[in-house]
């Protein structure tokens, strides 16, 4: 019910959003203000409000012509329904996925609340008898904790890893390259180079470049830490005789025992 309220509703709520910040008295009037907002002695929070409202308008094509706001609105027209179909196509997937025990022992090492959690999920998708884990956070993470099993757990991690990306009615990645170029189309018609400087400018990077430069000062310790971490678990793994290279499915599991011994 609530994805046809979301399909009803988001063409309804784009197109009301163009409407607000397309109307040419409106955008005629806060520009008036704002050209006047040197004269008018506003106070610093009304000279803000002042200049907050002329750069959204500007910022979402109250400055195009005719036919440049007729493309805008078609975009944000195709871009609502991409974006809508995204999410109902993640949810749809994340739903459908459920790693099913069948056998108790396949449930060793998982906490009594954790196993009790996954037969109520069971019993709800009339698996009553069995245990059910999903990609859901709260039931996925508690298994790659604690679960022995490393193939259970590298196929619950794939499951949620490879959301919408099965080559299947609910795949993603068509819908992600379109919306990628409706973006760069936008970009390019309101006057930024990309979606990334239209994207940034109203926040508190404003540029792209100052994303990577932060993002290039964090990467490098990062990478160096999280190469610490591996480390570790690895020497667990090797100590424990698994005979395993650590990979992503090992980390939660590797991490508790690390937590452990700490």
């Amino acid at each position: 019910a609530m994805e046809q309220a979301a399909a009803e509703v988001t063409p309804l709520l784009t197109a009301h959003r163009d409407d607000i910040h397309l109307d040419e008295t409106l955008f005629r009037r806060i520009h008036a203000v704002y050209e006047a907002r040197e004269r008018l002695a506003l106070l610093p929070e009304q000279n803000r409000l002042v200049e907050k409202f002329h750069r959204e308008f500007i910022h979402h094509g109250a400055g195009l012509d005719a036919a440049g706001k007729k493309e805008l609105r078609r975009l944000h027209t195709e871009l609502a329904q991409l974006e809508l179909q995204f999410g109902t196509n993640q949810l749809a997937e994340t739903n459908a996925f459920q790693l099913v025990i069948e056998r108790p022992e396949d449930l060793a090492g998982l906490p009594a609340g954790v196993v009790a959690s996954a037969a109520q999920e069971a019993a709800a998708r009339g698996l009553a008898g069995k245990w059910v884990f999903t990609t859901q956070k709260p039931s996925m993470i508690p298994f790659l904790q604690y679960s022995p099993r490393r193939d259970l757990r590298e196929r619950l991690y794939r499951g949620y890893l490879q959301r919408c990306d099965n080559d299947n009615a609910h795949d993603n990645k068509a819908i992600l390259a379109r919306i990628v170029e409706l973006r760069r189309r936008r970009a390019l018609l309101l006057g930024y180079p990309d979606h990334a400087a239209f994207q940034l400018e109203s926040n508190m990077a404003q540029r792209p470049q100052v994303v990577y430069d932060f993002l290039e000062r964090v990467w490098h310790p990062g990478l160096a830490k999280a190469g610490e971490e591996a480390a570790e678990l690895q020497r667990i793994a090797d100590a424990e005789g698994a005979g395993i290279r650590i990979a992503p499915w090992d980390w939660w599991y590797y991490a508790e025992k690390a937590r452990r011994d700490r």
